[in-house]
């Protein structure tokens, strides 16, 4: 089949004796007035016919199936190369060629990604090999590292790789004969008590200080006996941070007084020339210009040094802008120390000897019981 375009008159027509003389059309579309894009069977027949009838016909390449025979004869190897191509493909995929060693927790001990590694070629797990079922591999690899407590293989493309966790040593035992209270690691007022064992001592509304029983390692048994256990459960409470900023209300600031010293100096790569001197004033900004001497065969230069005297004065700050940079300063000073949700914050600020002080406070909820072998004096 051949892609064709007729222009002219009565195409219709052309077309119908095209059929009845045994030509095969396809894909017949107008994109005109006067023409016409089609696919034929016979282009020479098609092109006689249109002729006759004083159509213009215009063959414009071959189309379907036909294009790729063209390209193959006109390049015979492009088959062959794909065919080798795809087999290579399905080949390099079906095996293995990076296999590697993952933590599933944490990082890997030192040592262990070589050990597993070593264990997983014993077992002919290697950069080439055909890709081994990663189930059937995760029981031979725990069975030959007794030391880890966590195997498992993944595959994904080329790539095989060991999940891995070493075994640790065993969780801590809770022991609730071990009879001990949960005291505040800090003061503030209830907000909530959750006993899981032991016996509350204190209510949402009370107020609390730091080390005081919160809930008492303490249970009722038979016969209204007192047995104690191990105290577990959450007590949270409004807690408080509290942080200041200071700042005086005047600062000392440079200003330059007029009075200027001036000196200067021949400078070669050899050696230095004193041209004009004079001292520095006691408190000055200097600025130093260097100048080539034009003329001269070796780098030569005049450099010289204007130096101006400073003299410090006292100025007031803006009272209002030094309250608000002071505020923001205590205020993230105790949001650090504020671990939880902030409940309300309060502010102060106090003028006393010069000096301008801002104290913030921000009370916050959180979980104040604790053990009291863990809480610090």
């Amino acid at each position: 089949m051949r892609r064709m375009l007729l222009q002219g008159f009565h195409l219709e027509a052309l077309l119908s004796r095209a059929l009845s003389s045994g030509v095969r059309l396809r894909s017949v579309r107008r994109v005109g007035p006067r023409r016409m894009r089609l696919a034929a069977s016979d282009p020479r027949s098609l092109s006689a016919l249109a002729e006759r009838y004083g159509v213009a016909c215009h063959d414009l390449g071959p189309t379907g199936l036909s294009v790729l025979a063209d390209l193959l004869r006109r390049r015979w190897t492009l088959l062959p190369a794909v065919l080798l191509s795809l087999f290579l493909l399905l080949s390099f995929s079906s095996r293995v060629w990076i296999v590697d060693v993952e933590s599933a927790e944490g990082g890997l001990s030192p040592g262990l990604r070589a050990d597993v590694l070593a264990r997983m070629a014993d077992l002919g797990v290697r950069p080439g090999v055909v890709s081994p079922d990663p189930a059937l591999l995760s029981a031979r690899l725990a069975a030959a590292c007794p030391n880890l407590s966590y195997v498992a293989v993944r595959r994904q493309g080329v790539r095989l790789w060991a999940l891995v966790k070493e075994s640790g040593d065993s969780p801590h035992i809770y022991d609730p004969r071990r009879e001990r209270d949960l005291v505040a690691d800090r003061d503030g007022v209830i907000l909530s008590v959750n006993v899981l064992t032991g016996r509350a001592a204190v209510k949402p509304g009370d107020t609390v200080m730091r080390g005081q029983p919160l809930i008492l390692g303490q249970e009722r048994g038979e016969g209204d006996q007192i047995l104690g256990v191990r105290a577990l459960g959450t007590v949270y409470a409004r807690v408080w941070s509290e942080a200041e900023a200071s700042s005086p209300l005047l600062r000392a600031e440079d200003v330059y007084t007029g009075r200027i010293r001036q000196w200067s100096r021949l400078v070669t790569p050899f050696f230095e020339v004193p041209l004009t001197e004079a001292d520095p004033f006691p408190r000055c900004g200097t600025v130093t210009r260097r100048q080539s001497a034009v003329g001269l065969f070796v780098p030569v230069c005049i450099e010289t040094t204007l130096c101006r005297e400073k003299a410090s004065r006292q100025v007031k700050e803006d009272p209002l802008a030094l309250s608000r940079r002071l505020r923001q300063e205590a205020l993230s000073s105790a949001q650090r120390r504020a671990p939880g949700p902030i409940l309300r914050v309060w502010t102060h600020t106090a003028i006393q000897d010069g000096q301008m002080t801002v104290r913030s406070v921000i009370e916050y909820s959180a979980q104040i019981a604790s053990d009291p072998n863990t809480t610090s004096d």
